[in-house]
C-alpha cells in the first residue's frame, strides 16, 4: 500500500507541476499564435493554399511562398512569390513564375531528377531558353501578359533566340543525316549535317511565323544568327560563309 501510495502522489505531483507550467506558457504560446496569424492573415488577395491544376501555392501572394504538386514542395526561395508553374512537355521538369520584390516577373526551373540536368537561361525579360542535353530537349519559353507561353511546344529542338528591337527569331533541327561537300581543293568528303527551320515572331505578340523555303545546312548542331538591319537577317555557317535573307521577302505581313 505504501508503494501504490508514492506512486500515486508522485503522479499527481507531476500532473501538478504540468499544470502549472501550462498555466505560466499559455499567454507566451497565445502570443505565439497571434504573431503567426497576423504574418499569414487572410483576405480576397491572400487566400492561403491555392490550388491551380496539379500546382499549389502557399501561401498564396507572399514573397517566399512554397510551389507544391501532390503536396511535394518543388521550389521556394526568399524574394520570390511564385504564382503559376508549367510542365515542360514530355518531363516531368517545371518552369514556374514568379516575380521578385521590384515586381519585376522572372521564369524559374525545377529539374526532375529523371530528366537529368536541364539549364534554363534568360535571353531577356521574354524569352528564356531551355536545354537538356542528357534528354536532347531544347524548349522556348516566353513571357507575355503576365503569362508563361511555350513556343511551338512540339518542337524539341528550339532553340537560338536572336533579337532585333521589334522582332526574335529562332531555329529547329528538322532533320541530320549524311551527306558528301566538297572541299576547297575540290575533293567530296562525306560528313553529318544539319537542316534547319527558321521561324519568326514579333516582340510582345504570340504570334510565330514559319520561314518556309529558306532552310539552312550546316555541319554544326548550332547556327549563329545576326541582323543586319530591322528587316535582313543574317547566318553565320561554321566555315565563315555568310548568307544575308531579307524577311520581308519571306513573312511580309511581319513587317
Amino acid at each position: 500500500m505504501k508503494i501504490r501510495l508514492k506512486k500515486r502522489v508522485g503522479c499527481f505531483s507531476g500532473l501538478k507541476i504540468w499544470v502549472t507550467a501550462l498555466f505560466l506558457l499559455t499567454p507566451v504560446l497565445s502570443g505565439f499564435c497571434l504573431t503567426a496569424a497576423e504574418l499569414h492573415s487572410r483576405d480576397e488577395n491572400h487566400r492561403g493554399l491555392v490550388q491551380n491544376g496539379e500546382f499549389s501555392y502557399y501561401p498564396e501572394n507572399r514573397l517566399g511562398n512554397g510551389l507544391y504538386r501532390e503536396g511535394k514542395l518543388l521550389a521556394s526561395e526568399s524574394g520570390r512569390l511564385i504564382f503559376d508553374a508549367l510542365e515542360i512537355r514530355d518531363t516531368n521538369s517545371v518552369v514556374y513564375l514568379y516575380s521578385d520584390p521590384s515586381n519585376e516577373l522572372h521564369l524559374g526551373l525545377v529539374n526532375d531528377e529523371g530528366d537529368g540536368n536541364g539549364r534554363l537561361k534568360s535571353v531577356d525579360a521574354e524569352f528564356y531558353e531551355y536545354t537538356n542535353n542528357d534528354i536532347g530537349y531544347q524548349r522556348i519559353f516566353r513571357l507575355l501578359n503576365g503569362a508563361i507561353v511555350p513556343v511551338l511546344e512540339k518542337i524539341r529542338t528550339g532553340t537560338g533566340v536572336t533579337l532585333s528591337d521589334t522582332h526574335a527569331v529562332f531555329y529547329h533541327i528538322i532533320k541530320s543525316g549524311s551527306t558528301k561537300v566538297t572541299t576547297e581543293t575540290g575533293e567530296e568528303v562525306e560528313t553529318w549535317s544539319f537542316t534547319f527551320r527558321l521561324h519568326l515572331t514579333k516582340r510582345g505578340q504570340k504570334g510565330v511565323v514559319t520561314l518556309f523555303g529558306m532552310d539552312v545546312q550546316d555541319q554544326m548542331a548550332s547556327l549563329k544568327l545576326f541582323w543586319k538591319d530591322e528587316h535582313t537577317l543574317g547566318v553565320r555557317k561554321s566555315t565563315g560563309m555568310q548568307m544575308l535573307f531579307d524577311l520581308k521577302n519571306y513573312a511580309p505581313k511581319m513587317f
